[in-house]
């Protein structure tokens, strides 16, 4: 949270509890922590250091020899498991490359959760800290005289006061534990930025003059936090090369929302899906460049392509190049490789930015010095996320459990003048937990656009109205809805379905009256995609005791604003309907456009009179027909269920006894 209320809020209710509680630990965590597996370890001298000399990636269980030491005095160690994390301010699975088979993880917030481990629980009165730590066997490295690199990929919630580490000896005796001799690495370190969740790989160095004086003991050690998660997976060890540079991060600057911010770059958190018509300038290009090597790295430099590829074509293309200005950087030193541009991506289709970092030495493993973000070009869909999802979002517990009938938002610039359609948004497979509530009814929502009053040009967030410009109908969830994206219509009335240039806020709210303060009972669990670069700056708000607040998440919700009608040069380029209004049957553009699942075709006619619906493919095949019925007159709307159909360009025809229309969607898989 970033608004003082609501900071304000969760510190009162962190700070105010008084009765005492005692834990036990959960029976099926106990029964997973018992698995054991093959400890993966390589004796072989690795020379190149272009392959992992030592790895545990918890395949089926905690590893032979390894330990839990839980000093709490409440039962809440450490636990292996594959199932998603639960408790009051738990989002997710962790987003490593082998989460599926296991990871390890401190469960801080589950042990504090009332009930234990109950998804939808309150924080415990009072929160009790946890203190315990994970060991691994002893590894022996002495080999590798240049020193090792140690990575792993974790995901916690970031908050202040917490305190996680990686804790490494090299003379540990379990013999006589109490004298060893500890080095310590915050892998928190970015808890001062506030609540957001941190999903990435960590790295840290050892110099062979500390691994050569014995075998090395790790510790990932938790202790002095009440919530907030701790997820390990994927520890690996690499041998210290003499030529190695790493491209650590790259943020691609966009050009976002010249009303408030005056041309203000946002960092992070880029569009993956942007309409045609509301591309902006990609304005540069900034890489946090690390030297992993034991010599000085000489003319290091930053090389930036956008490579296109149209929608149908796999020929890709580089239609961009920059080169950032050339620096040395000392060993073990992190240096910024900058490239300031003005490209805008103006043609439907796929687009890679791909930052290769060059230096005069031959590097031996390039393969960490590049580093890529893809997003689509297309006429329909705005989104922050992909359709992929890697964790959720409650839109309740960000003051410690218990705020039901709040909702959540994505904020978007409009460029230029549109005409919205709805918003799609990701209903979280974790909410089938709640399927006697889904069958009687129990899971409303509305879904509904607000426009900015203010935004702050140094802090970037937006402050928006209480009243929305335009919402949908109250719907009901039903069991079938779990786990699958939905796409909501806004119930349009002829002037506010047309947005004009501004910060718009796409909200899911579990109830109605945004702006009333009102708590209703029940809330519910939206997708997030970990997968595309979160922002720095806030972009998802909620609605919380009568006031707006940001936080640092990526929400799966998409805004579906009306298509261009789009012909010609874009490498997709299809014959259809020029006019789309032919003696009173008006045909529109499908959204989403691209879709992948669903589609919603609108159409309307001036008269009552026999109907036919035909989709072909790009060849003339017939795909789908719906049998001709007398329609009466007005505006209907055709739900296209195209999940079983392949990716391409696709027409779709309205045909009456004297006329016949004809548009063109895309299918992406």
């Amino acid at each position: 949270m970033k608004k003082p209320i609501l900071l304000l809020a969760f510190c009162c209710f962190i700070f105010g509890y008084k009765a005492q509680v005692s834990f036990s630990f959960a029976q099926k965590n106990q029964t997973l922590r018992n698995k054991k597996n093959i400890q993966y370890y390589n004796n072989t001298p690795v020379k190149t250091g272009e392959e992992v000399i030592w790895w545990e990636d918890f395949n089926g269980g905690l590893p032979e020899g390894w330990t839990i030491v839980d000093s709490s005095g409440y039962d809440m160690p450490w636990i292996w498991t594959t199932d998603s994390i639960y408790g009051a301010y738990a989002h997710g699975y962790i987003n490593s490359e082998t989460a599926e088979n296991g990871f390890i993880a401190m469960n801080a917030d589950g042990y504090n959760t009332v009930p234990q481990f109950d998804p939808d629980g309150e924080l415990a009165d009072t929160l009790i800290d946890v203190d315990s730590y994970i060991q691994t066997s002893p590894i022996d490295l002495t080999n590798y005289t240049n020193g090792v690199i140690i990575q792993f990929h974790q995901q916690y919630v970031s908050f202040w006061g917490m305190h996680f580490y990686l804790e490494i000896s090299n003379d540990y005796n379990p013999q006589n534990p109490d004298e060893a001799n500890w080095i310590y690495y915050t892998c928190n370190w970015e808890e001062s930025s506030g609540e957001s969740t941190i999903d990435k790989t960590m790295k840290f160095e050892l110099l062979g003059d500390y691994i050569t004086q014995g075998a090395l003991t790790l510790r990932f050690h938790a202790f002095n936090s009440t919530h907030h998660y701790w997820c390990v997976d994927d520890i690996k060890i690499s041998e210290l090369l003499h030529n190695n540079l790493v491209n650590l991060q790259t943020l691609n600057l966009y050009e976002w929302d010249t009303i408030f911010f005056e041309h203000n770059i946002l960092y992070g958190g880029l569009f993956y899906q942007i309409p045609k018509n509301q591309t902006q300038a990609f304005v540069g290009f900034i890489s946090y460049v690390k030297n992993e090597s034991t010599n000085e790295q000489i003319n290091a430099k930053l090389k930036t392509e956008i490579i296109y590829t149209p929608l149908l074509n796999s020929n890709d293309s580089v239609v961009f190049q920059s080169f950032s200005e050339q620096n040395n950087i000392p060993p073990f030193h992190i240096d910024t490789l900058e490239s300031f541009v003005n490209y805008i991506p103006d043609k439907l289709g796929y687009y890679t930015i791909q930052h290769t970092i060059e230096m005069d030495s031959t590097d031996e493993y390039p393969e960490d010095n590049t580093d890529s973000f893809h997003f689509i070009v297309n006429d329909s869909t705005y989104s922050r996320v992909s359709d992929s999802i890697t964790s959720s979002i409650a839109t309740r517990n960000y003051i410690g459990g218990g705020n039901d009938g709040n909702g959540i938002g994505v904020m978007f610039s409009i460029h230029n003048s549109t005409e919205v359609e709805g918003i799609r948004w990701y209903f979280s497979k974790k909410n089938a937990q709640f399927f006697e509530l889904i069958n009687q009814g129990s899971f409303k929502y509305t879904c509904k656009l607000f426009a900015a009053t203010s935004c702050d040009s140094v802090y970037h967030f937006c402050d928006w109205q209480t009243t929305p410009i335009i919402s949908s109908l109250e719907y009901t969830i039903e069991l079938s809805d779990t786990g699958k994206w939905i796409f909501t219509p806004f119930e349009k009335n002829g002037s506010s379905e047309f947005l004009e240039q501004g910060s718009y806020l796409a909200f899911i709210e579990t109830g109605t009256g945004v702006g009333t303060g009102e708590d209703y009972p029940v809330g519910f669990y939206i997708g997030e995609d970990l997968s595309i670069p979160q922002p720095t700056r806030g972009i998802a708000f909620l609605w919380v005791d009568n006031s707006w607040g940001w936080i640092k998440r990526n929400p799966s919700i998409q805004l579906i604003i009306a298509a261009e009608n789009w012909t010609g040069n874009d490498g997709v380029g299809v014959e259809e309907t020029k006019n789309s209004n032919a003696k009173g049957l008006i045909l529109h553009q499908n959204y989403p456009n691209p879709a992948s699942a669903k589609t919603v075709i609108k159409y309307s006619n001036d008269k009552s009179e026999n109907i036919d619906f035909k989709v072909y493919e790009i060849t003339g095949k017939l795909v789908f027909v719906k049998k001709s019925e007398n329609v009466p007159a007005g505006t209907h709307v055709i739900n296209l269920d195209i999940s079983n159909i392949n990716s391409g360009i696709y027409y779709y025809t309205i045909k009456t006894n004297q006329t016949e229309v004809t548009k063109k969607m895309v299918v992406i898989k």
